[in-house]
């Protein structure tokens, strides 16, 4: 059986032409043909929106004692082992801030500090001292905005991480804080909460 195959080579591929429509069109309406068949004036406008000059963001809020988690303390074994560890890393966090004192664009005293601060962050969290870990995480925060910018620390601030260092020390030694060390952890985060709202202001 044969068949036959018609040749496809004088056929012209389908034109999609567009028509040229009388009159302009605007961008903030349709043609007037669609506008007749609709049977109204429907138009497509932007709305002027006014907007401010400076953003204005929520000054930052004193942190309340029931937004202050409660220790969990960890077994004896696992505590005497971060206590250990927590006494070498306050011991450099002391020598580090006498080096700062001294010197305030000593930037390997202030990257000491910083490692130092992170770690006990870090471990007080897995032994659940969730106050110390909270003033370290929020001193390792303005450090962190201290290394970023190369800006060498305020004298101001240098005995504000000795505070925190001498809390941690508190809080470590009783494995937990009493409601006088949480008041006083409350205390200093709304200083720190102070100082990262100018360092944004500026």
């Amino acid at each position: 059986i044969e068949t036959e195959l018609a040749c496809t080579e004088d056929l012209e591929p389908p034109r999609f032409e567009l028509e040229e429509m009388e009159g302009e069109l605007s961008l903030d309406a349709p043609p007037p043909e669609m506008m007749d068949e609709a049977g109204f004036d429907c138009r497509f406008e932007l709305f002027d929106v006014e907007e401010p000059d400076v953003l204005q963001f929520p000054a930052p809020q004193p942190l309340g004692a029931d937004e202050l988690p409660h220790d969990e303390p960890a077994d004896a074994e696992l505590m005497e082992v971060f206590q250990e560890e927590a006494e070498e890393l306050l011991g450099v966090i002391a020598s580090s801030l006498r080096d700062l004192s001294d010197d305030q664009s000593n930037a390997e005293a202030l990257q000491n500090v910083r490692r130092a601060m992170h770690t006990i962050k870090g471990a007080a969290g897995m032994v659940g001292l969730r106050t110390a870990q909270r003033i370290a995480h929020r001193s390792e925060d303005l450090l962190d905005q201290l290394s970023e910018s190369n800006t060498k620390p305020d004298p101001a601030i240098i005995p504000l991480l000795q505070v925190t260092a001498d809390l941690i020390q508190d809080i470590t030694g009783s494995q937990g804080a009493d409601e006088a060390v949480r008041g006083a952890v409350i205390e200093l985060c709304g200083q720190y909460d102070s100082i990262a709202a100018s360092a944004e202001e500026a």
